[in-house]
């Protein structure tokens, strides 16, 4: 028996609204899954991507100090998103994790 999920993605996929959201959730995908290449070894350990919406990739980050760090980073993480895995994010946005 087919899942909920199975079965709205086939529907999806026949209306060509599918085959938009599946490929923005593989980049999603991609992106947390090396995310480790993303950031680097210093970040890795402190942050964790969540989820990417409206082009905005939203971060989890264990402390302030870290946050402060990687405002200056914003660019050039952006910059290496688009080069790596061609999606445009306007910005990052940082939380701290509870």
């Amino acid at each position: 028996m087919d899942h909920i999920k199975d079965l709205l993605e086939k529907y999806l996929q026949k209306k060509e609204i599918g085959k938009f959201l599946s490929q923005e959730k593989t980049k999603e995908q991609e992106i947390f899954y090396n995310w480790h290449k993303i950031i680097g070894e210093k970040y890795e350990k402190f942050t964790e991507p969540y989820k990417i919406f409206n082009k905005k990739l939203f971060i989890y980050v264990e402390n302030s100090v870290i946050i402060s760090e990687l405002i200056y980073e914003k660019k050039k993480i952006i910059e290496k998103i688009k080069k790596e895995f061609s999606l445009s994010l306007k910005d990052i946005v940082f939380k701290i994790r509870q």
